[in-house]
């Protein structure tokens, strides 16, 4: 078995939760209908002192992911946090009430950013 660290992750997302439990669900189900067309990802939460069910909503979702629990208020040192731990290639910040529109936001991102060899993409 690959250990996470021998695997090519093209993609970490960054998500810091604080108290979201109502609204992970869209976030979460976009990110569980997207066409990553070949694409590795992972996606790790940050959990910032929550007191509701935010832990509960996102470990039920089914969606493979990593879920890190800061005591540290605030969102930076939460995706500091998240930092620490990423491996992809690349690093995607969202928030937890964020959405992808789009089925293959993910997917022409990395297209975007392999096919024009770019550090950064805004």
């Amino acid at each position: 078995m690959q250990t996470l660290q021998q695997r090519q992750i093209d993609l970490s997302i960054i998500i810091p939760v604080y108290n979201l439990e109502h609204y992970l669900a869209p976030m979460l189900r976009s990110l569980a209908e997207q066409d990553l067309a070949g694409y590795t990802i992972e996606i790790i939460f940050v959990l910032n002192n929550c007191t509701d069910r935010s832990e509960d909503v996102i470990r039920n979702s089914g969606l493979d992911c990593t879920i890190l629990n800061c005591t540290t208020q605030g969102c930076g040192p939460a995706r500091n946090m998240g930092l620490d731990v990423a491996v992809g290639k690349y690093i995607w910040m969202m928030d937890g009430d964020d959405w992808l529109l789009a089925p293959d936001a993910i997917k022409e991102a990395l297209d975007k950013i392999t096919a024009e060899c770019l550090d950064l993409l805004r």
